[in-house]
């Protein structure tokens, strides 16, 4: 709230109304691919092959699971916090999340109704605590637009942010589909439009898109895309829109799921679904400077459906040294399951097709996989193995190849039409994994974190260097130890770990200074605890915090 103000001049001249056609009532610059430069086919290095899948039994996967001990809430997350609850129901609509150099949250969505579409953003200087939306890209009444698909980055490495938007969408008065990118400065500077000429195939029709920045304070930008022409391609832009370069990958007969992502300033890694290859996942590696190797890195043999792919590149180490993780469902309705393949040289050779290790065998669907900063790979998914659906999460670590952290960590019941997304978000040295997901038959859209906290997250009057919460443990207590420096708001509740609210120690004002609170190991009936690890959560004013303790 403290920014909202100041928020509001900042985008006055951006949403000023203007009479044109073009996004947000202002001139666009149309690019005809006919007049760009096209990497000719010849120049691909092919390398075609199929990936033989390792096998596990259902016993395997049954020890898997149990090993990982999976839990319906976990406390370790934050309390979810409402985005908005302008996400208005309807079949049509997105969602994206990014975060800039100076650790500032933004979230972009669709919003429908039946006359005209729009993308809001949502941004958070507070480390989510608080939502503004700062802008809102959107058409004039007299023309007005479905949105079909849309991507959405904003630069990391820039003192003054760019946001790039990248969508389909369909005017209500022509009825015909577009092509569209856009940059807009958060300064509140002129912004960039261009529509891609729909006159031409390479650039008419289009059914999916994804769009990826590259890390350079000016980034470069890719976007592939797949068209009712049966064409799957790529463009990309090495000024920042002012010109383009296309890329041709192949025929596809009905494109699903086309993903990208850059790994470092040059290497980029685009995928699709192959419905005419037995719905194979085709994977091909490219450079900024043209060229591609390309190979299946699921089974061309199998015809089992595969959708709802996702590709993402660790963007701390540079090719070939940089890890490669794609996802997607396998199969479809209650048989749907999580796969994942993994490439630990810039994709050049793939670990192999199998069912996701921490998911396991469990009906699920909707995956997400995305690299923050700092050798880590946020993913998440839909788990059907509870009651209600629960958002399943964990994350990929590069620096010994492996899965972990598994936590469902939703409050509300997600939405099943769209994935959860998020990141691990390093900006400023700090570490966290954050995601943002949909409510599940309703508008609003949550924001969730775990271990995301500095001093910017901090009301003001609480610092985290300037308390601490310590656990003494005997035979027959365990003493909660925290100072304040001021009157705070102080929550202190166990879990156990299921999830499940054991207790809770303190809620209220506490003054300034040193406090200890005794539990005596009984929970909210008076009834003795049984042995187990339990979770200390702690909430002074709006900071929180997680510790364990191991009870015998």
């Amino acid at each position: 709230m403290r920014n909202s103000v100041f928020l509001t001049v900042l985008f006055i001249a951006v949403n000023a109304w203007a009479f044109t056609d073009g996004p947000c009532g202002q001139i666009y610059n149309v690019i005809t691919p006919e007049n760009c430069p096209e990497i000719p086919e010849e120049a691909f290095q092919e390398n075609h092959y199929g990936v033989q899948i390792p096998e596990s039994s259902e016993e395997q996967l049954r020890e898997t699971d149990a090993l990982n001990n999976p839990i319906p809430y976990a406390p370790l997350w934050g309390p979810d916090i409402l985005v908005t609850n302008e996400c208005i129901l309807t079949p049509r609509y997105d969602i994206g999340f990014d975060y800039d150099v100076n650790g500032h949250l933004y979230v972009a969505l669709t919003t429908s109704n039946t006359t005209n579409d729009s993308i809001k953003i949502y941004r958070s200087t507070d480390r989510g605590y608080t939502w503004v939306n700062i802008y809102t890209l959107w058409f004039n009444i007299s023309n007005p637009v479905c949105f079909f698909d849309f991507d959405f980055r904003v630069s990391k490495n820039d003192a003054t942010p760019d946001m790039f938007f990248a969508w389909i969408d369909s005017s209500y008065t022509t009825n015909t589909r577009r092509f569209w990118f856009g940059k807009v400065p958060v300064d509140g500077s002129t912004p960039t439009w261009n529509q891609f000429d729909g006159s031409v195939a390479q650039t008419s029709n289009l059914e999916a898109l994804a769009m990826d920045i590259n890390e350079e304070a000016d980034p470069y930008v890719i976007i592939t895309y797949a068209n009712n022409n049966i064409q799957w391609r790529t463009t990309q832009s090495l000024d920042q829109g002012a010109n383009w370069t296309f890329y041709y990958h192949s025929s596809v007969a009905d494109p699903l799921s086309p993903t990208c992502s850059f790994s470092d300033q040059t290497n980029f890694h685009t995928a699709i679904v192959r419905q005419e290859n037995n719905n194979a996942i085709y994977f091909r590696n490219g450079t900024t400077a043209g060229g591609y190797s390309n190979m299946y890195i699921s089974s061309t043999a199998d015809p089992t459906s595969r959708t709802h792919l996702y590709v993402s590149a660790d963007k701390t180490a540079s090719n070939p040294n940089n890890r490669i993780v794609a996802v997607w469902r396998y199969n479809t309705g209650i048989n749907s399951r999580i796969y994942q393949n993994i490439s630990t040289d810039a994709g050049s050779n793939w670990q192999g097709e199998q069912i996701h290790t921490l998911v396991g065998d469990v009906y699920s669907s909707n995956p997400f996989v995305r690299f923050g900063q700092n050798g880590f790979a946020l993913f998440t998914a839909l788990d059907y193995q509870f009651t209600n659906d629960s958002l399943f999460a964990c994350y990929y670590r590069t620096s010994d190849d492996t899965w972990g952290g598994k936590v469902y960590p939703n409050d509300h019941q997600p939405s099943g039409l769209l994935p959860s997304v998020g990141s691990y978000v390093s900006a400023g040295g700090n570490a966290g994994r954050v995601l943002v997901y949909r409510q599940y038959a309703a508008n609003p859209i949550w924001f969730d974190r775990w271990n995301y906290t500095n001093s910017v997250e901090e009301q003001p009057g609480v610092n985290p260097s300037d308390f601490t919460v310590s656990l003494i443990r005997n035979n027959t207590s365990v003493t909660v130890s925290f100072a304040v420096i001021s009157d705070s708001k102080v929550s202190i509740d166990i879990y156990d770990a299921l999830g499940r609210k054991v207790t809770s120690l303190a809620d209220g004002v506490y003054s300034s200074g040193n406090h200890a609170i005794d539990w005596n190991l009984r929970d909210l009936y008076g009834q003795s605890i049984g042995s187990g690890r339990y979770f200390v959560n702690f909430l002074i004013d709006d900071f929180s915090g997680t510790k364990t303790v191991d009870i015998f």
